[in-house]
């Protein structure tokens, strides 16, 4: 390893922790909740899913 390449290795070490969060909240790094939403986001986005009775016809179909 030259030096490029120890200071590359520590500044994403350094890094990693934040790294790691930034996938957690980013949707196309499909992890955490928004992977397990099954789609809800679109269909909020789209009118289809806009209060309690159509997000319980969306849970339930």
């Amino acid at each position: 390893m030259n030096v490029k390449h120890i200071l590359m290795y520590t500044i994403i070490m350094d890094n990693i922790g934040f790294l790691t969060l930034m996938q957690a909240f980013d949707s196309l790094f499909p992890i955490g909740a928004y992977a397990f939403s099954n789609g809800m986001e679109t269909y909020v986005q789209r009118g289809i899913v806009t209060d309690k009775n159509t997000l319980s016809e969306f849970l339930d179909g």
